[in-house]
């Protein structure tokens, strides 16, 4: 059983290692970001192209990753900080039940929205692997950052002021 469950880690490792086709290649900067509609946890629809005209973030994340764990504070900053100059920040889980969301989101204390794509049929649209992963969008709907890993709040507050000044 423990040798079954170790050729299994290192297979789902190198599979995370293999570099993806372009067919697959992640989504870049210039890039009409895909629209989708998602609910969040207050039962709220949320449609990306209806965010017109304001600079958005979209973070794709679980409870179950640890980087995403630590970055949520870190965008809970930046609502706090650039909320009233009219970002939006949006938490993405990806995959998992609305009620253990909902609990990490309490632990936590995140207050910005946290929709929920519990088909991955965002995730898909957006071609992610691994997690986290944070989409920086401006007015016009065009991805203007893209980062596939756990961000510093100096990042994040970098895309922000460029986003802002669009």
């Amino acid at each position: 059983m423990g040798i079954s469950l170790s050729i299994a880690g290192v297979l789902v490792l190198l599979l995370l290692l293999i570099p993806r086709s372009d067919a697959y290649a992640a989504l870049t900067e210039g890039e009409a970001a895909p629209d989708f509609e998602l609910v969040s946890l207050e039962g709220e629809r949320v449609k990306l192209s209806e965010l017109r005209g304001q600079p958005v973030v979209l973070n794709f994340w679980a409870t179950w990753c640890t980087p995403c764990r630590k970055e949520m504070p870190e965008f809970q900053k930046l609502v706090d900080q650039y909320g009233e100059a009219g970002l939006k920040v949006y938490g993405i889980n990806v995959g998992e039940a609305e009620v253990a969301v909902a609990d990490f989101r309490e632990r936590v204390g995140v207050r910005f929205p946290i929709l929920i794509d519990e088909e991955e049929t965002v995730q898909s649209d957006y071609r992610i692997l691994p997690l986290p992963a944070t989409f920086f969008v401006d007015q016009e709907g065009v991805i203007r950052g893209v980062y596939q890993y756990q961000m510093s709040l100096p990042q994040m507050e970098a895309e922000v002021t460029r986003l802002l000044r669009r």
